[in-house]
């Protein structure tokens, strides 16, 4: 069954998490971003609220996932278009949890208060060659964890694992 895409405007609240799958080569990177909906002061009609906050995280693979890591860091006004999926894992205690998140097919800088340079990539050969980068930079000295004999997870949920922050058991393992 298809599924319905969704587009979320929003500010990145953390910088980029890249991941590196050695078994398939591929990367997998994931932020958060918050979203509200402004709407104007009934008593002081020169001021904007914000309400209905969303917070979510967003996941991307492969080529994206690198440029997302390279090129956002935290607070940068994004506009993300994907698919809304549910990550499952297991906690420490074996208990089940579950997060909505949205895996991206494009995720881009709002432009109403940057302007920006760019470069093309090319994804037929995985040139991984970023803007403002060296040319020298390995993509892999990027990565924020290296997954060496679990593999890709399955897209549709997170390999199950427990939390590594040691914080609560709520954690997702990301």
């Amino acid at each position: 069954m298809a599924q319905t895409t969704s587009t979320i405007i929003g500010n990145l609240t953390e910088e980029p998490v890249l991941h590196h799958f050695e078994k398939t080569g591929n990367y997998k990177a994931r932020v958060r971003v918050a979203s509200s909906r402004r709407v104007r002061d009934k008593e002081r009609p020169d001021t904007w609220n914000d309400v209905d906050p969303l917070y979510i995280y967003l996941e991307m693979w492969g080529p994206l996932a690198l440029n997302a890591k390279k090129s956002l860091s935290r607070g940068m006004p994004v506009i993300a278009h994907g698919t809304f999926v549910t990550a499952e894992w297991d906690d420490r205690e074996g208990k089940k949890q579950q997060m909505v998140l949205l895996r991206c097919y494009s995720l881009g800088l709002d432009l109403n208060r940057y302007v920006i340079a760019s470069q093309r990539i090319e994804t037929a050969e995985k040139n991984l060659i970023g803007a403002a980068l060296p040319a020298d930079v390995d993509p892999q000295s990027l990565c924020d964890k290296v997954h060496r004999d679990n593999g890709e997870p399955d897209v549709g949920t997170v390999a199950t694992a427990t939390s590594e922050s040691g914080e609560g058991d709520t954690a997702p393992p990301f």
